[in-house]
């Protein structure tokens, strides 16, 4: 319903005489959403035409109308389990079945190839990880030396620390790990949202060439939790809902923040300084759903290790 095109056409039609489709499905795949547009329509004035169906006014044009509806829904429901279930199939004989674009690799048919350049790159990352750099330093030697990022522009601490965590670096990538269900609206309203991680059950393992061995991706992760436990000064608060309570909002995962204020759930923040979310509308800097208390999630503070 929020698709720019389409809002664009009801606006156009307040002013027109016909309103013509190629067919009800381009309208919405959606019954509910057919049925409301073409009130919208109506109720704007305008004569509503299909290219491949006669469109009446009528109790059994209306009837009509609403079965074809029906199975346009049941088709597109259909569609998207063959796709899931196809894509399931390919993972589990071992093939890709779309590019996860993982810094390092080329996707060829179905199969991940080491990217050398980028591959040594990465490894260089490692070692400078294991030498005791934080993710920030890392970065900001790689934007010193002009090395594009994944994306072709600057590095990032949360991108380099989001690759040293990738276990796919050790031969092993996960598919099927995010429920991304509901994100196009979002995206459609001009906003973004996290993906919510499914059960590790549902996970189907692919196994990919590795950078580097098992014993030193299991050093490198080491490394990291030794680093962040060394920046807080031996204090760990400890957040019971952590990675079970989601925005109602943008579905991003809600995580425990400290500060001034006393400890709170809110909001992934890896985009936007202070309690937010990646979702946020146009103009906003952060996500319009409130923190939670620790009085309502029963967060409690430790010191030292867990």
């Amino acid at each position: 319903m929020e698709r720019p095109g389409l809002q664009a056409a009801l606006a156009a039609a307040k002013s027109a005489a016909f309103f013509i489709a190629y067919d009800p499905d381009r309208l919405s795949r959606k019954l509910a959403h057919q049925l409301l547009l073409v009130e919208t329509i109506e109720k704007a004035g305008c004569r509503l035409e299909f290219v491949t169906m006669e469109w009446q006014a009528t109790a059994e044009g209306r009837l009509f109308y609403s079965l074809r509806g029906s199975i346009a829904e049941y088709e597109k429901e259909k569609f998207k389990l063959r796709s899931q279930f196809g894509r399931l199939a390919k993972a589990k004989r071992g093939y890709l079945p779309f590019d996860p674009r993982t810094y390092g690799y080329r996707y060829c048919e179905g199969k991940y190839e080491i990217d050398e350049s980028k591959a040594a790159v990465y490894r260089r990352m490692v070692d400078m990880a294991l030498s005791g750099k934080s993710c920030s330093e890392i970065a900001a030697v790689f934007n010193a030396e002009g090395i594009p990022g994944p994306k072709g522009d600057r590095w990032y601490r949360q991108t380099v620390r989001r690759i040293l965590k990738n276990p796919a670096y050790k031969g092993t990538l996960y598919v099927h790990m995010y429920d991304t269900e509901g994100h196009k609206a979002i995206r459609q309203r001009g906003g973004s949202a996290s993906p919510r991680i499914r059960p590790q059950e549902d996970w189907v393992a692919v196994s990919v060439p590795p950078l580097i061995s098992l014993e030193e991706w299991e050093l490198l992760q080491q490394a990291i939790i030794a680093r962040r436990r060394g920046n807080q000064g031996g204090k760990t608060y400890y957040y019971p809902l952590s990675g079970l309570v989601y925005c109602g909002l943008s579905g991003g995962s809600m995580c425990g923040s400290y500060g001034k204020g006393g400890r709170e759930m809110s909001s992934d923040t890896t985009s936007v300084p202070g309690p937010g979310c990646r979702w946020r509308p146009k103009g906003a800097s952060r996500c319009s759903v409130p923190a939670t208390g620790t009085a309502r999630t029963g967060s409690k503070k430790r010191y030292g290790r867990r």
